[in-house]
């Protein structure tokens, strides 16, 4: 009866590493696939649309989820346009 677990053991493990091999792969044929004129290009995903809401007051009965506050400087429009010279948040923060 101690055999019956010994035996079972070796059964699982040699089976087990039966699949670490590879598969045999097929054999490749010489005809080779036409090649494809253009490759198909990813489709172009549409932003979502936003919606800015200034008053809380719009926000009342509506699902949303509160990311943090928005802070920063002001932003170039274009990379030729001059970098920003003042801070748009230092006024409001300085109370």
């Amino acid at each position: 009866m101690r055999a019956l677990p010994v035996c079972l053991l070796a059964l699982m493990l040699s089976g087990c590493s039966m699949l670490s091999r590879s598969p045999v792969e097929p054999v490749q044929s010489t005809v080779t696939p036409p090649a494809k004129s253009e490759p198909a290009k990813p489709k172009a995903t549409r932003p979502a649309p936003v919606r800015i809401y200034t008053d809380a007051t719009e926000l009342v009965g509506k699902p949303f989820r509160e990311l943090g506050e928005v802070t920063g400087e002001s932003c170039q429009a274009s990379n030729q346009d001059s970098p920003p010279q003042y801070p748009d948040g230092a006024q409001a923060h300085a109370d």
